[in-house]
């Protein structure tokens, strides 16, 4: 994940989702998780891995909005 936020690259994110995608995919099904959350990023990146994991991870999964504090 450091790599991925550090040197941003679809590249990058793509082997990151190939990574977690199962075991994530195991787990949403054993506690029937039902929704998603993605909090937005705190540094400003032309290349956003979060964006990025929110539009690919998932998309059959409804996503619930959140916002942050400052």
């Amino acid at each position: 994940m450091e790599i991925a936020k550090t040197y941003p690259s679809t590249d990058i994110f793509s082997q990151l989702i190939d990574a977690i995608q199962q075991p994530l995919k195991q787990l949403i099904k054993e506690k029937n998780i039902d929704a998603l959350c993605f909090a937005r990023p705190t540094a400003n990146r032309s290349l956003q891995i979060m964006d990025y994991l929110e539009k690919t991870l998932f998309p059959e999964i409804p996503r619930i909005k959140v916002q942050k504090k400052p």
